[in-house]
């Protein structure tokens, strides 16, 4: 050591002591080496008896600085996790925040459970630029039965998706009451797993964005659980009925043997138009039952950003599934496989639909790649751009179709640039009453088959599985 480093402790110790000499003026050291090695053991540092006594007669350095019913309490055994001190206390990077909660995970999983609703009972006086942050170590959080509702602006981050459980068997008899995690209004989720089986209620959800009010909510890097039981009617994984929404990097899946299974579900029918982004999400939806989407649309404008949708083993399955939405899906895998009846791929109602640079599989005892209805007056327009379209059926089904809903509705469909797979017998395309389906520089393999009932059927510059090229018809005619 330096001479000059030194001069600087001798002269922080001397000014300490000087300082904290009034305090400490009638304490008498009676520490044994039991109590010392207690004292390190808490502390996580090293220390001789002559340091203690010294921290307690205010003779040590500044950078060990101690009050002496800290390190009395530490002794003493009595100290908790929330009185620790190491001494890097003085440094800024350790103090404690004002509006930052940490939640450990020292106790059982009901023990952490509890400790983080109590955290979140504590919280209040929250605002808009007056909001809370939740930390949450490495841990189960078991909830029991009981929801963990956030109050508005308070944010949840864990340690890492797999790291950080929060389970709950929160099912309910009503919809609104059903989530292990309820946000409140601009609440962030972030880096953690949420767990929600319960095989006795009948809705099941694993998180639901709450709060009255519009302000934005975001989940990111977060895995979601959900599963139900033979009594469950609804199972979803992410619901947000009316709230803007940003999810990514999230993985969703809704398993077990209930009647609906959804992975997220966004909008509501009877509520305003919501506005989300869905950006690299996995959403699985999985059960042998009446209802099965990777995602849901109601009445949500939504873009979707890569991403694997899947929906299988029900009776209908519907990888994307959109009703009165604006939808945007770009590099996506929207997948319908597996055993069960009908499968759609993309199923568009009443929705202006927009799809680029996707791929879009079907495959069950009905397979449909695209199907776009209309049921409201006016032209409804969707577009299949760069994409390749794929199903497999075992009894019937088409490419991509358009057809009236219902009597109303005017829905036109435009496919460009993409390739269409079906099987031998299946319809490329297929126009329903009031329909019109437009092929453009599209590749169709696996037969020439269009079909139109009271709709019509285009072509421009098309090519056939034999790679026949048609300028401005379509390669058969349609009967």
């Amino acid at each position: 050591m330096s001479p000059s480093s030194r001069l600087a402790i001798a002269a922080g110790a001397a000014m300490l002591a000087l300082t904290l000499q009034p305090a400490f003026a009638n304490h008498t050291p009676t520490h044994t080496k039991a109590q010392i090695k207690k004292l390190n053991k808490k502390i996580k540092q090293r220390y001789t008896k002559a340091q203690v006594e010294a921290l307690l007669a205010g003779k040590a350095d500044v950078g060990d600085s101690y009050l002496k019913a800290q390190i009395e309490a530490l002794l003493a055994g009595k100290a908790g996790v929330g009185d620790s001190y190491t001494t890097n206390e003085s440094d800024a990077r350790y103090r404690r925040y004002e509006r930052t909660i940490v939640v450990p995970t020292g106790g059982t999983h009901a023990q952490n459970g509890a400790a983080l609703q109590n955290a979140v009972a504590g919280i209040s006086g929250t605002e808009t630029d007056n909001g809370y942050v939740l930390l949450l170590e490495p841990g189960r959080y078991d909830l029991g039965s009981t929801p963990l509702v956030l109050p508005d602006y308070v944010s949840l981050l864990g340690s890492g998706r797999r790291n950080t459980v929060i389970d709950c068997e929160c099912g309910s008899a009503t919809e609104t009451s059903s989530a292990t995690l309820v946000t409140g209004l601009e609440a962030e989720v972030r880096s953690l797993e949420v767990q929600n089986v319960d095989t006795d209620d009948l809705f099941v959800h694993g998180i639901s964005a709450g709060g009255d009010g519009d302000a934005e909510v975001r989940i990111s890097d977060v895995h979601v659980h959900v599963s139900g039981g033979p009594a469950t009617e609804e199972v979803i994984g992410i619901r947000d009925p009316s709230k803007p929404i940003r999810i990514h990097d999230v993985e969703v899946r809704a398993v077990g043997g209930a009647n609906s299974y959804t992975g997220i579900q966004i909008g509501s029918l009877t509520g305003g138009t919501v506005e989300a982004e869905v950006t690299d999400v996995t959403a699985v939806a999985q059960t042998p039952a009446n209802f099965t989407a990777g995602i849901r649309l109601l009445n949500a404008d939504t873009s979707v950003d890569g991403g694997h949708f899947k929906a299988s083993d029900a009776l209908n399955n519907y990888a994307i599934y959109a009703e009165d939405s604006e939808v945007l899906i770009r590099g996506a895998h929207a997948d319908a496989t597996g055993g069960g009846a009908e499968y759609h791929a993309i199923f568009a109602l009443n929705s202006p639909l927009r799809v680029i640079g996707s791929v879009l599989d079907a495959v069950g005892q009905q397979a449909y790649g695209v199907t776009h209805r209309g049921d409201e007056a006016g032209v409804v327009l969707a577009t299949v751009d760069s994409s390749t379209i794929r199903t497999e059926s075992s009894l019937s089904g088409n490419g991509v179709a358009a057809e009236q809903f219902l009597g109303v509705g005017t829905p036109f469909l435009v496919v460009s640039g993409s390739q269409i797979w079906v099987d031998p017998g299946d319809a490329v395309a297929r126009a329903g009453p009031a329909g019109t389906v437009h092929l453009g520089g599209t590749l169709m393999i696996g037969g020439d088959n269009l079909t139109s009932g009271v709709g019509a059927i285009g072509c421009t510059a098309v090519r056939d599985e034999d790679g026949d090229f048609f300028a401005d018809t379509c390669p058969t005619d349609v009967p």
